[in-house]
């Protein structure tokens, strides 16, 4: 190999690392999971899902790093993949947690939209095909926040949109056996994450309602307008924190308009450090204002090419007229104590005469 072709292998080798160098590292995964229908014979006909598809969310979280794994599960028209059952959830996120295409520092957020309720072992979410006398066929919100414990990323988000009305059923909804997180039997080199958020769209006992002017749950809606009207910091960052404050703001307020209802989010967060879930573009501050003047307090700039000004060596300030005090405002003279004012003059003459015309008569 001649000194050429050296040099040039070894400059492409260079801007090959600065290109690599100047990549994110960090990676967005999501994964969403939407129900639209349900059996017209079954025990869920009468409830009406969110029908908008919520494959597009992760276009909404405009997410400027590298793209990352979405896995989908929908049972929307025109969807393929997987469906959102119970064993297609399960299968989705066990896979994810040995997926070699995630690595230590990304990000996953999770969706689920369905119908869900309440059970005495805690809120349940009601995929494709679940059945109230069919533990398996339902998945427990908690074995779902267990399951994305174990995927081996940095910062994770559990939005689940479905209601938490309390249902009396006779069946026991029971979690899986799945390893715990924090056990000995965590995988080896799984470390705590260091951000983790579960948000579900209504607080125990609660229904949770949808937008009246689209397809999706109010939680939906209201998350997707906290990442563009959420309080951002000093650069124009949006985090778990302030989402969190403008859901709980937003969310019951949209419910009450609408429905005459309350729907309060529950967030759980176990977090220890800052997750910036968006960014938003801040107005540029204004610009610095020109000087007033210069040895005359409040004085203009000088007009150009004239002579005069403080800092001439005349010091003439023909030029300028300084601004002249207001005449202060009208004030109406006190009465005086000698003499009676107007309305008690008149009520004495209308007295008087009175008493006059009593005498005549």
């Amino acid at each position: 190999m001649n000194r050429l072709a050296l040099c040039a292998a070894l400059a492409g080798a260079l801007i090959g690392t600065a290109a690599h160098a100047s990549e994110p590292a960090a990676r967005r995964h999501f994964v969403t999971v939407q129900v639209t229908e349900y059996p017209k014979d079954g025990p869920f006909a009468r409830l009406r899902p969110a029908k908008r598809d919520t494959t597009a969310l992760p276009d909404a979280f405009g997410y400027p790093g590298r793209p990352g794994v979405h896995v989908r599960l929908s049972d929307a028209p025109g969807s393929t993949g997987p469906k959102p059952t119970a064993a297609d959830v399960r299968k989705a996120l066990a896979d994810l947690a040995t997926d070699d295409r995630l690595g230590p520092d990304d990000e996953i957020i999770v969706h689920v939209s369905a119908i869900g309720f309440e059970s005495p072992t805690g809120p349940v979410v009601c995929p494709s095909g679940a059945a109230l006398d069919d533990p398996d066929s339902m998945i427990l919100v908690a074995e779902i926040a267990q399951r994305v414990r174990l995927i081996p990323v940095a910062r994770k988000l559990i939005v689940v949109d479905s209601c938490r009305n309390i249902v009396k059923a006779t069946v026991k909804y029971h979690e899986p056996a799945v390893p715990k997180a924090d056990s000995v039997t965590r995988p080896e080199g799984l470390e705590k994450p260091t951000s983790f958020v579960l948000v579900q769209a209504a607080s125990k006992g609660q229904y949770a309602y949808n937008c009246r002017n689209s397809d999706f749950g109010i939680l939906t809606c209201q998350l997707v307008a906290a990442l563009r009207e959420a309080e951002a910091t000093k650069d124009g960052g949006i985090t778990t924190s302030a989402i969190r404050d403008f859901l709980l703001l937003t969310v019951p307020k949209a419910s009450r308009e609408a429905y005459q209802a309350e729907q309060v989010p529950h967030v759980s967060d176990d977090s220890s450090a800052v997750w910036v879930l968006a960014r938003v573009t801040k107005p540029a501050p204004e610009p610095p204002q020109p000087p007033k003047g210069e040895g005359i307090a409040g004085a203009p700039p000088k007009p150009p090419g004239g002579t005069g000004g403080a800092s001439g060596a005349s010091g003439n300030t023909s030029w300028y007229t300084p601004p002249q005090p207001k005449p202060p405002a009208y004030q109406a003279p006190a009465p005086r104590p000698d003499r009676p004012d107007r309305p008690v003059l008149k009520a004495a003459a209308t007295q008087a005469l009175r008493y006059g015309l009593s005498k005549i008569r």
